[in-house]
């Protein structure tokens, strides 16, 4: 099971991000880049390259495996 857990970054005041939870256990974090509108997804636990899953128009779609 996948839980996402929207917290306030430890270290930059006021920052929100999500934590990623696979069967309990912290996998990766979902945080604004400075550089907005960039995101970032950080995590040692994914598997392989992200499948781009793209179905049509302009929309992106890209799924991460985890190990």
């Amino acid at each position: 099971m996948i839980e996402f857990k929207k917290v306030l970054h430890q270290m930059k005041s006021g920052v929100e991000i999500v934590e990623v939870w696979v069967n309990g256990k912290f996998r990766a974090t979902i945080y604004p880049d400075s550089r907005d509108p960039v995101i970032r997804i950080v995590s040692s636990h994914l598997e392989g390259e992200p499948e781009n899953l793209t179905p049509q128009d302009n929309m992106k779609v890209w799924q991460f495996k985890f190990k």
